[in-house]
């Protein structure tokens, strides 16, 4: 899912810069990976926990993701808005498994489930533990979005600006180079692609059946043949 979140974010952007002025407004996208989530996430616990979070507006989902058209700040809160949910869920999850031990979590614990690990990125957080939004942004690009969307330039740019680490490469050196590279940031947009696509349809179906509209359009007689 951050790659759709980043991938949005790069839609909208280059939309800016082109004579087709198509965007996806943030609170237009949360709710299709809502649906997602709740209709095809196999996880049963994790899908509750995320749908109740999503709808008590955790971490001001409410007010961060709305369905004005705004501008590059609106959209990159929907990947920060994932990003502090999905460590949310780490820091949860670090602290039910201290509790079934008779334990209290430590804070350096919780910190170091924390993504993206400081090693890793170490601009992206202050001494004080808060993060950096658009360093946290820039280096989600840098890590989602795939190697061929981006020039050399980008690339080293964003390293430099995050103090980051493409995938860790120093440490972990991807397998695939070459043309696996370029097939598998294919499938991830490929990927992003359908999971909006079925969202989007398993909310028009949700709307349809609200409505009654299909009923509607069943009874009008011009409809029929």
């Amino acid at each position: 899912m951050p790659l759709i979140t980043v991938g949005v974010v790069e839609w909208n952007l280059n939309n800016v810069a082109g004579k087709t002025k198509s965007f996806y407004t943030m609170e237009e996208v949360a709710e299709m990976l809502r649906s997602y989530i709740e209709h095809f996430f196999g996880c049963e616990v994790c899908r509750m926990n995320f749908l109740h979070g999503f709808d008590s507006c955790n971490f001001n989902r409410c007010e961060r993701l709305t369905d004005n058209i705004g501008d590059f700040d609106d959209w990159k809160e929907l990947p920060l808005w994932l990003f502090e949910f999905h460590n949310g869920v780490n820091s949860r999850l670090m602290r039910e498994r201290a509790e079934s031990k008779g334990q209290v979590a430590t804070s350096e614990e919780l910190r170091a489930v924390e993504w993206p690990d400081r090693k890793h990125c170490p601009t992206c957080w202050h001494d004080d533990g808060r993060f950096d939004p658009d360093k946290i942004y820039l280096f989600m690009q840098l890590i989602y979005w795939p190697d061929e969307l981006l020039s050399e330039m980008d690339t080293a740019e964003l390293i430099a600006s995050t103090s980051g680490r493409k995938r860790a490469q120093e440490e972990d050196p991807p397998l695939e180079t070459g043309f696996e590279s370029w097939v598998y940031s294919l499938a991830g947009l490929v990927v992003a692609s359908f999971v909006l696509s079925a969202a989007s349809w398993v909310q028009k179906r949700r709307d349809i059946r609200r409505t009654g509209k299909h009923k509607k359009d069943e009874d009008d007689p011009s409809n029929r043949v």
